[in-house]
């Protein structure tokens, strides 16, 4: 799946590039570790078990952040929403099989429901999107945790919960006592909490972006079948 998702990722950053008179955009992947403790606890109902699975001190993380791009815009609630333009966030953290398109015209091709699930393959279905925006007001940062499972999976953390679980889940604000519809969080000091957990900086103020964190990476299963056989190319290569 590695190199699916590079050339994903470049993809999406590329569709979401500014075109700046500099006329380039930044995708940076940065591996490290985080403690899975601190993250389980912000993940109501799913914590425990995560706990019970990641017993260990550290655990990996893959980070995808974009610079020079637009980042996660687009209108957060299902009710708002452009039926012929859903926006880049609603598309890429809720939408599944949609044609994939750019809002300056249609110029990206590809289905969002293929492409963007490679996030979720990677790792164990978790991701969390982080992304800093410019509004009419200044700009605004958005962060929410997604959860997508293969359904029947044995490993599935749903099931756990609910047997009738589709393998779906997310974590961020309530709109107020509606138990049906979730939005990013956009409190700076909420979101720098679940930064601090991975070790990750802020967008700066004025900077424009995405950053796609994907814990709990197997590295040894994400670089399975990197090299073809018989290429010639030494395992400690």
């Amino acid at each position: 799946d590695v190199d699916l998702l590079v050339r994903e990722a470049i993809q999406n950053s590329s569709d979401a590039s500014l075109n700046e008179p500099e006329n380039f955009f930044c995708v940076n992947f940065n591996y490290s570790e985080f403690s899975p403790s601190k993250l389980n606890r912000v993940l109501k109902d799913i914590g425990v078990i995560l706990d019970e699975k990641y017993p260990s001190a550290t655990a990996d993380y893959l980070e995808i952040r974009d610079l020079k791009t637009s980042g996660l815009t687009g209108k957060t609630k299902v009710g708002e929403i452009d039926p012929n333009d859903h926006g880049n966030f609603f598309k890429l953290v809720f939408d599944t099989g949609k044609e994939q398109t750019n809002s300056d015209g249609g110029k990206a091709g590809g289905s969002w429901g293929y492409g963007k699930s490679v996030y979720f393959r990677v790792g164990i279905g978790l991701v969390v999107f982080y992304s800093h925006i410019k509004i009419d007001t200044g700009y605004e940062s958005r962060l929410i945790v997604a959860l997508v499972e293969r359904e029947g999976s044995q490993d599935a953390l749903l099931t756990k919960i609910r047997k009738d679980s589709i393998g779906r889940a997310w974590w961020g604000m309530k709109y107020g006592n509606r138990d049906d519809e979730i939005g990013p969080l956009t409190d700076e000091k909420e979101i720098s909490e679940i930064l601090d957990i991975f070790g990750i900086a802020p967008f700066g103020e004025d900077e424009t972006g995405t950053s796609i964190i994907i814990p709990y990476i197997d590295k040894r299963r994400l670089m399975e079948g990197i090299f073809p056989e018989n290429c010639d190319i030494s395992d400690d290569v």
